[in-house]
């Protein structure tokens, strides 16, 4: 049997990743923890590098670490595969955790990755109660925004719920939502997050194509507010 291209090799992870984050609780929320920490990442990469690098914290191909952060590649690393927007070509990606300072750079700072320290926490309150107008701490914001806005996208009849067709099968999937959202922006935001309190095992009973569009809202939504961070 001839050895899979690293076309094949991807294409054949997004499948199975996709089926798997879907399958119980636990893997969901193990796929939002490393979704949140590479935010700035399209949901389709998220599954790709929580399927070869769940510990990931921060990616990037390779002349992003050369040019951009004065970073090589360590020897002999192997790369993160994920598919380019048409699905037909793979980008090669590394986490940080396999890059070391260039020569002459040793004593450069290293790469800021974004969180928010104890001190931080009301000036970041305070920009998200003005673009979304919930006051409280962090936690309590998250918890609003979250689920605000899964209510209103069921209000709007997304295509999210095309393949629903009762009330409370529909409310299943808004709680989820939010839950969702809920959990990725805590993760984020340093927030501590109860197990007891997030239970996505309603991910298990969608199909596949609601569950994929259900992660498509959780990522984008979650990263357009931690834009306005």
């Amino acid at each position: 049997m001839p050895e899979e291209t690293a076309l094949q090799e991807a294409q054949r992870r997004f499948r199975e990743v996709s089926q798997r984050v879907r399958s119980n609780s636990d893997n969901w929320a193990e796929f939002i923890t490393c979704a949140a920490r590479n935010h700035k990442y399209e949901f389709r990469d998220q599954l790709l590098i929580f399927d070869q690098r769940p510990d990931a914290t921060a990616c990037a191909d390779l002349n992003l670490w050369k040019n951009h952060f004065n970073r090589s590649v360590e020897k002999e690393t192997k790369s993160l595969k994920l598919l380019r927007a048409n699905g037909q070509s793979v980008l090669d990606v590394f986490d940080i955790s396999d890059t070391r300072p260039n020569a002459g750079h040793e004593f450069d700072e290293p790469p800021y990755i974004w969180q928010i320290e104890e001190e931080d926490s009301k000036a970041v309150a305070d920009s998200l109660n003005q673009v979304y107008g919930f006051s409280g701490d962090l936690g309590l914001q998250t918890a609003a925004i979250a689920k605000n806005f899964a209510q209103n996208l069921e209000r709007r009849g997304d295509p999210l719920y095309s393949n629903v067709n009762n009330y409370e099968a529909q409310q299943k999937i808004t709680d989820l939502l939010g839950k969702s959202i809920e959990y990725y922006l805590r993760i984020r935001c340093g927030l501590e997050n109860r197990k007891e309190n997030f239970n996505f095992e309603k991910i298990s009973e969608l199909d596949a194509s609601t569950a994929m569009r259900l992660g498509t809202i959780t990522s984008g939504f979650s990263r357009q507010v931690l834009d306005n961070v």
